[in-house]
């Protein structure tokens, strides 16, 4: 049943439009995500860096 609908759907213009567009906003919040993550992550290295930082002068 799958299939039949996959082939009627690839067959149609509109689906085949809509599903390019999907595939492209998937690869765009994919490059995004990556990004906030890597930022992310250096202010987690910066943070750490100055919490042990204090942690050794205070003591």
């Amino acid at each position: 049943m799958r299939l039949v609908f996959s082939s009627a759907s690839s067959e149609n213009p509109e689906c085949a439009k809509k599903n390019r567009r999907l595939k492209g906003l998937r690869f765009i919040k994919a490059i995004v995500f990556y990004w906030i993550c890597i930022f992310i992550e250096d202010y987690i290295i910066v943070a750490l860096a100055i919490f042990l930082f204090f942690k050794k002068l205070l003591r």
